[in-house]
């Protein structure tokens, strides 16, 4: 038996696998560093009840709700036990504590971060945004996943370890942010506090890592069964997964294309417990700040819209 499984199918794509292997119910899933939802559907499939998808850039929230609405509030999936919404869109940046950060926005933006990138890549513009800890947002979830561009290791201290039972972390082998994560660093922060790997998968550019974790209280799940062949870089691909050369010839180098996204309005916003209020920011900073944002939450109760 492998304690690790990897290929170049997408982490998304393996984790009704995962959680039927682990045993790890789908009870509901917060995802930080949504972008424009791209993983809503195939997270939909894995069958939870309560998606909390949590996105600093503003431009990206009209796509979320659309994908929630089309995918996750269409599936006709159990209401959360708990009474609390099945469907959360948390327009932050997640952190250790509450607070305001910059978002460096690049050309690419799938790769925007509240660190500053290193070269090659180049920032286009910046925004001042909230950051929420992931242990606010985080109840009636027992699964995190993170596409956090550098700042994972952030992202996890202010999660609540204790309640989750499996963490998909990318990461990459250097640093791609000033300051930013690694795939070492996040695994000793992981290791530390008694979570181990159970599997990875390599994007098309191997230096960078989707890794699942397991929560030291999960019982059983000693290694995931091998189902793969081993490369000559040492990765195993499962059975019928794509190559590294058919992934570059139908994506290109990079990781695919990025949907162009309306901006939606704010609507029904609702502010965080905590979170700084518009009087209390203009006290601190003044007027004249257009591009200040609180934390807020768009929340979809009974799948008749966000509000």
């Amino acid at each position: 038996m492998s304690a690790l499984v990897s290929s170049y199918v997408r982490w998304e794509q393996r984790l009704p696998w995962l959680l039927s292997e682990l045993r790890v119910p789908a009870e509901g899933i917060v995802q930080v560093g949504a972008h424009t939802g791209q993983e809503v559907a195939a997270l939909t499939r894995c069958g939870f009840r309560r998606m909390v998808l949590i996105e600093p850039n503003p431009e990206h929230i009209g796509a979320l709700d659309r994908e929630l609405s089309r995918h996750h509030a269409a599936a006709g999936l159990p209401p959360p036990p708990d009474g609390r919404p099945p469907r959360e869109i948390v327009l932050a940046a997640a952190g250790r504590e509450h607070g305001r950060a910059t978002l460096y926005i690049t050309e690419y933006d799938q790769q925007a971060s509240p660190l500053p990138p290193l070269p090659p890549m180049a920032v286009v513009r910046q925004e001042t945004i909230a950051v929420v800890p992931v242990r606010d947002v985080q109840h009636g979830c027992n699964v995190l996943v993170v596409d956090a561009q550098g700042t994972e290791l952030d992202v996890l201290a202010g999660a609540d370890l204790r309640r989750l039972q499996l963490a998909v972390v990318e990461g990459s082998t250097g640093a791609r942010y000033s300051g930013g994560s690694t795939l070492k660093s996040i695994a000793d922060f992981m290791r530390a506090r008694g979570w181990r790997p159970v599997a990875h998968w390599a994007h098309a550019n191997p230096d960078v890592v989707d890794v699942a974790w397991l929560a030291p209280t999960r019982p059983g799940a000693g290694g995931i069964r091998s189902e793969e062949r081993s490369d000559e870089a040492g990765w195993r691909r499962l059975p019928g997964a794509p190559s590294e050369r058919s992934e570059r010839e139908r994506h290109g180098p990079g990781a695919g294309g990025i949907r162009s996204e309306e901006r939606s309005d704010e609507a029904g916003w609702r502010r965080l417990p905590g979170a700084p209020s518009e009087r209390s920011e203009r006290e601190r900073h003044g007027p004249g700040l257009p591009q200040e944002r609180s934390a807020r939450v768009l929340r979809d109760r009974q799948g008749g819209g966000f509000q």
